[in-house]
């Protein structure tokens, strides 16, 4: 391994060494600490709304209140309305728990990329066509074990007006450091570039 696997300053990512290789962490979330409690707030306000006008639409529907077309109307209703807060208390769930850092760890063999968790983004993004696989992939904290010898294509390339580092390892691209700026994202490729033998 290159002598430039120390992180440049200023850098995210942090490293240190020990028995099992050299392991690099950085923050998989680009928001830090409160930066959510304001929307948390809201959407835990706006739940409370949800489980009232929830409670309503059951007693109306159930309680025998509404009869033909209203009650067709309602469960319709019912349906997008329990969908709507199913997708908000994941939200919150994953707002309050503690965010695990990602991990790359190298050693002469083997990569072992943790992706760690991170906050549901609500924005537009080309590669992600709904909100529930978003929040379901950050709550989640994937791990990789790929051996050096099977890594197969390493790519930084521009997405958009991103960068993307990614590697595949048989029929998989993974994604590395999707949060981080440009200039840790091309480090770590020179890193990888320094360990995975060319293909």
């Amino acid at each position: 391994m290159r002598s430039d696997r120390h992180p440049p300053a200023g850098s995210a990512i942090t490293m240190t060494e020990s028995s099992a290789g050299i392991r690099y962490t950085w923050p998989a979330d680009g928001s830090r600490g409160l930066a959510n409690v304001g929307s948390t707030a809201f959407l835990v306000l706006w739940l409370v709304g949800w489980a009232m006008g929830e409670r309503f639409a059951i007693i109306s529907l159930f309680g025998g209140e509404s009869t033909g077309p209203a009650s067709l109307f309602l469960v319709v209703w019912l349906c997008l309305w329990t969908v709507g807060g199913v997708a908000c208390l994941m939200t919150v769930v994953q707002n309050l728990r503690p965010l695990r850092p990602a991990v790359l760890l190298l050693d002469l063999d083997e990569i072992v990329y943790e992706t760690g968790t991170r906050r549901p983004a609500l924005r537009s993004d080309s590669r992600r066509n709904s909100f529930f696989p978003e929040v379901l992939e950050g709550m989640r904290n994937r791990t990789h074990r790929i051996p050096v010898r099977e890594v197969g294509k390493l790519e930084l390339e521009r997405v958009g007006e991103q960068l993307r580092l990614s590697l595949d390892h048989q029929s998989r691209r993974i994604e590395i450091g999707r949060n981080l700026g440009e200039p840790d994202k091309e480090w770590l490729h020179s890193l990888l570039r320094s360990v995975v033998p060319e293909s």
